[in-house]
């Protein structure tokens, strides 16, 4: 009885994982497709040029371009994913749930309370 009150506690606290995933996925995805477009067309209107990573950043000319045009999306993604995190924290119930003031009693039940 007391592992399935414990197991019911955990499943109901994991309650929603399913659809930040998805939506976590989804953004993923959308987010690389735009990086690939913005960087083509970057690179195409010669905003950048890979001489600036080849000369300024000091990348080995072995390295391709293609090669640094992938880690150049991931960049860009990993900016976007930075603003979902910042947007989830200010946005949803669970981002601006505030720790309030201490006291003696918890939030969460004991699992292995009989009561």
């Amino acid at each position: 009885m007391r592992l399935d009150k414990h197991r019911e506690r955990e499943v109901a606290s994991r309650k929603g994982f399913a659809l930040r995933t998805i939506v976590q996925t989804t953004w993923l995805l959308i987010s690389a497709v735009i990086s690939f477009f913005v960087l083509r067309w970057l690179f195409d209107i010669g905003f950048i040029d890979y001489s600036f990573f080849y000369n300024t950043l000091s990348v080995p000319r072995s390295i391709s371009q293609e090669l640094i045009f992938g880690a150049s999306i991931l960049v860009l993604v990993a900016i976007m994913q930075f603003f979902l995190i910042m947007g989830y924290a200010l946005a949803s119930p669970e981002g601006r749930q505030r720790p309030g003031t201490p006291s003696a009693y918890t939030r969460t039940i004991d699992p292995f309370g009989d009561d």
